[in-house]
């Protein structure tokens, strides 16, 4: 998982967190805007989302 996250552009990362607001995984205030965010930041949010989403077993609402 790391790893790809790590390759992954900042467009990747942003529309990562957008699918995941838009599958009703993340609310959009729990995550914020993602666009306003640079790739390391990005990057990190995407890591912790998916922890997050392994950890609470959150699924698509």
């Amino acid at each position: 998982m790391s790893r790809y996250i790590d390759e992954m552009s900042r467009e990747d990362l942003v529309e990562e967190v957008k699918d995941l607001i838009v599958r009703g995984v993340f609310q959009h205030h729990e995550v914020g805007d993602p666009t306003i965010l640079g790739r390391d930041a990005l990057r990190e949010r995407v890591k912790r989302m998916r922890l997050r989403v392994l950890r609470e077993g959150r699924t698509a609402s």
